[in-house]
């Protein structure tokens, strides 16, 4: 990862994700299983993805969601405040800037990939982009908001 977490939650352990996924009927994908593992939710610095995507549509993400963490920043209530706003495939496993969200397809035919969930465009069949193959090429495409500037010049 370019960047690192500036807290982190416990790891969540095999028997809280079994549990979760038995509430909510989904399945985490495995690269989001170890995240989950190593960081049950925490905060990031300002960051933003450094991929053509990411720097198109302004991605950055502001903290992890976890499970069973007790607080805002947990998947199953944005699971809930997501209903019927992003897709059923859609897990969110990130809050971003300005009331977004990024999360991982949990879809057969595409799992693992990324996406971004963009609120401003709800409703106009162009809310949700993929930004990454992979949990693993995001997460090693975040770079500190101050290589933004860096790399413009």
């Amino acid at each position: 990862m370019s960047i690192e977490f500036e807290t982190t939650g416990p790891g969540a352990d095999a028997a809280l994700l079994a549990a979760f996924e038995g509430r909510t009927g989904l399945r985490i994908p495995v690269a989001c299983r170890q995240l989950l593992h190593r960081h049950n939710g925490g905060e990031l610095p300002s960051n933003f993805l450094d991929t053509p995507t990411g720097r198109d549509v302004g991605v950055g993400v502001t903290e992890m969601l976890g499970v069973d963490t007790g607080d805002d920043c947990d998947i199953e209530v944005r699971l809930r405040e997501l209903r019927g706003r992003a897709p059923d495939w859609f897990l969110p496993l990130f809050d971003a800037e300005c009331g977004n969200v990024v999360g991982v397809s949990v879809s057969d035919s595409d799992e693992g990939r990324v996406y971004f969930w963009d609120h401003e465009r709800e409703g106009t069949g162009r809310a949700v982009v993929e930004v990454a193959d992979t949990l693993d090429a995001f997460m090693e495409s975040l770079r500190p908001v101050d290589d933004w500037d860096d790399e413009d010049n």
